[in-house]
Parts: C-alpha cells; structure tokens; sequence
C-alpha cells in the first residue's frame, strides 16, 4: 500500500525466518539490522531529507525543563519531527494510512479501513498523504497535542531501543526533577497506548512502577485508572496498602497474640487517643452478613482519617486525593485494608488461643514433673558419664577395673553354682527367645507413646 521497497523486503525477511527458522537471513543479518536502523535515525533527525525519511510528525511545545537540563534533547526543529512510514506502521499496531482523505473531505463514503475492516478511526493515528515528491509519497502525523521531547523519545525507543531511563531518571534528589520525570513517563505512556507501540507501554508502565513512592501512589493510581493499566493499578493499591496498613493495625489495637496476659491488659489500659470500641472489628468476625462488613468498613474510614496529622500527613493527603479522584479505587482500597485488618485480628486470636492451651498445659503437667524429670535427668547423665569413662580409660586401667568386677561379684557366682536351674531348661527354646524379644520391643515402644502423650 505505501509503496516502500524496504517494507517489502523486511516483509519477505519476517516471512522467510518463520518458514526456515535456522536458516540464513535473506539479505539483512542481526547485526547490520541494528546499524540500519541507526542509520535510518540519523537520518530522521536530518530536516526534510530528499530521499529517506518520507513522514512528517508535528508536535507540540516541549515540557518544561531546568536551564540546566542539557542532557535531555528535543529532536526536531519548529516542533516537526521526520520519520519512515515503514517504520511507524510496523512497530505500532494503531498507525495507518489514510487512502481515501480526499473523499472523506469532499463528503463521499468513507474508506474500506473503517468500514470493511472493522478499523475504529476514533483510536487509530492516520498517516495522511500530504505531497509527492517525484516517485516518493510524503506522509504526515499530527501529534501537535502531545509534547516535542515527549514524541522525540519515542522515536528514539522505536528505532534503536534506546534506555530512556537515562535520560529521564525517576530517582533523582531534587524533588522538581522526579515531578518532571514522572510527567514525561506518564505522557510518554500515553502516547504509545495511542500509537500502539505495545513495547513501549509496557516499559514506560515498568518505570513508573519502579518510581512509586509514599508521594506519588495515589496519584498514578488514578493516572492507571484512567488509561486502564492494570499493572501500574494493582501496584500503586499495594503500595498504599503496605504504607497504611501498620497504622490501620495500630489503630485498632491489633495485638500480635504472643503477649502474656498482664502485657496485654497494660496495653488496653494505657492506649489513649482511639475510642474504647475500636476492637468492633475483633466483634464483627463472629457475625455474618453484610451488616457486620458494612460496620467493619464504617469503623475503618473513620479510624483512617483519624490518623495524627503530624505523623501521617503523606498518607491522609494521598487518601484523600484517592476519594476525589476515584471512588472505586477509594472503596477498593478501603476493602483490602478492612480484609488486612480482619485477618490479622483471626490470626491474633488463634494464636491466643495456643498460647493459653500451652500454659494451662504446663500448669497443669509439666511443674508436676519437674521434679522428678530432673533426678531422672542427673541418673542418666550419670550412667552416661560411667560409660564414657570406662570406654575412654587406658586398656590396663580398664582390665584393672574389669578384674575388680569379678572379684566382687565371685560370691555371688559361686552361690549360684549350688542352685538348680533345670526347671529353666524350656525357656532355653528358640520360639520363647523369639516371643520375648517381641515382648520387650513391644513395651518399650508402649513405654515411648506413653511418655510422649503424657508429655
């Protein structure tokens, strides 16, 4: 349609790598692709070059900068920039070319781009033909209400990728630079959900994720809410939440669950500054229904901006910016905080609830035992202590020591040589060898389950 020997070609390229993937590029490698591009914006930064740049974008003024920011350059001179209609139409799905112009203007039907094919011209950026120029079309793009540096840095990330975020930086000291920053991405963001430029979008959303702060996340929530970004949403609603959600806590006496009984009357009876009934939530977890959850939410807005002004100013500010700009999100965010709440109050209870039946159970079994747990614990500590000092000692000591065994327990085998042992004779058996090694295994395994329950 635009008559571009270069989209063609770049057009068979694309077609040739998805039929033969490992083959060979058909006239253009990775390599040279990146230098022609370059080349291709150097050329576009040119003022009205005979043969390459064959489109025309007119922007706006640019925004307003310190005197000082000399890194940041505006291309294009009188608020006109160039570019290659190729160029623009690959890599932004909501440009294209405007055929029947003339026909339109004069009141005739409208072209088959919007009728036909089912193209919405309300979202869609028109490349309109403007002169010809011998063999060559030239085409224009009106973008007047968006800003030159704005316009200048999209061309620059659709030609070569450029990192902008040099350029532009979120993270800067000085507070009027990250202001200017952040309006140059939202405009940015803006622009390329307009062009199409789905590359762009998203790392235009990356960045202003990365720059949310206590200052600014009320403020882009309503920005993502407006142009339906649901990542850069969701991740302002989640910094809000982390930021109020401990002063949400402390204002209703949330209690962690692990303090003692005297810590957490101490608490009750020395918290001041909150109503006595601020625990309704702590009620509202018993009750069901939309009443309970209606009070819960009642209890929060009413706990939220009674937050000491001295010490969350940022915050009340941001919420309050929240509620005008957007009700939704105001009630979405006041929904998450009472959910935060309400769980940490179930978990405070739980845990509450442990910590008792562990202490009534060491009340109740292990001071009991203490006493003999400890003799036990010395006699075992003794016997272990023979053992070791017997296996560790010297052979010679160790065979002096045997000896003095079996002097003083000769009396007692010599006796024994007198006594008949014959009614034992059965129990010399095999199978009662078996059964009662069976039998002592099975007490002390009955003897470990026993101590573990009592225990």
């Amino acid at each position: 349609t635009l008559r571009l020997e270069r989209l063609a070609r770049l057009c068979d390229e694309l077609l040739h790598r998805m039929d033969a993937p490992g083959a060979p590029a058909l006239f253009v490698p990775p390599s040279t692709l990146r230098l022609a591009m370059q080349v291709l914006l150097r050329q576009a930064r040119e003022s009205a070059p005979s043969d390459s740049s064959d489109t025309i974008i007119l922007s706006g003024p640019p925004l307003p900068r310190r005197k000082r920011d000399t890194a940041r350059e505006v291309v294009g001179a009188g608020g006109k920039h160039w570019a290659h209609a190729f160029v623009l139409c690959a890599g932004c799905a909501n440009i294209r070319e405007d055929p029947d112009l003339a026909r339109v203007q004069a009141g005739g039907r409208p072209s088959a781009i919007s009728s036909s094919s089912g193209v919405d011209l309300q979202n869609t950026c028109l490349l309109r033909r403007c002169s010809v120029v011998g063999s060559t079309l030239r085409f224009q793009l009106d973008l007047r209400d968006v800003a030159a540096d704005v316009v200048g840095a999209w061309l620059r990330y659709l030609y070569i990728q450029e990192d902008l975020s040099l350029t532009w930086p979120c993270d800067s000291m000085l507070l009027e630079d990250n202001v200017a920053a952040e309006r140059f991405w939202i405009e940015l963001l803006r622009l390329a959900q307009r062009v199409g430029d789905n590359k762009l979008l998203l790392y235009a959303q990356d960045v202003l994720v990365s720059a949310l702060s206590a200052d600014n996340w009320a403020h882009l929530a309503l920005f993502a809410e407006q142009v339906q970004c649901r990542l850069l949403l969701e991740t302002s609603l989640m910094m809000g939440l982390r930021l109020l959600q401990p002063a949400m806590l402390d204002s209703f006496r949330v209690p962690t669950g692990l303090e003692g009984d005297t810590q957490q009357v101490d608490q009750d009876s020395n918290s001041a500054g909150f109503p006595e009934h601020a625990a309704t939530v702590g009620g509202a977890l018993s009750s069901s229904g939309s009443a309970a959850r209606g009070t819960v939410d009642l209890e929060l807005e009413r706990h939220l901006f009674g937050l000491p002004a001295s010490t969350y100013s940022s915050e009340l500010a941001a919420v309050v910016a929240l509620k005008k700009g957007s009700p939704t999100q105001y009630g979405e965010l006041k929904r998450r905080l009472s959910e935060s709440v309400t769980t940490a109050q179930r978990v405070s209870s739980q845990l509450q609830q442990c910590a008792r039946f562990f202490d009534s159970h060491e009340k109740r079994g292990f001071r009991r035992d203490d006493g003999g747990s400890g003799r036990g614990r010395w006699m075992e500590l003794a016997a272990l202590m023979v053992l070791l000092v017997f296996f560790i000692i010297p052979s010679t000591a160790r065979q002096t020591a045997i000896a003095v065994l079996v002097s003083a327990f000769e009396p007692f085998r010599v006796w024994t040589a007198f006594v008949d042992w014959g009614w034992l004779s059965p129990l010399a058996t095999g199978a009662v060898r078996v059964v009662s090694i069976n039998l002592l295994v099975l007490a002390l395994l009955l003897f470990v389950v026993w101590s573990g329950l009592k225990g």
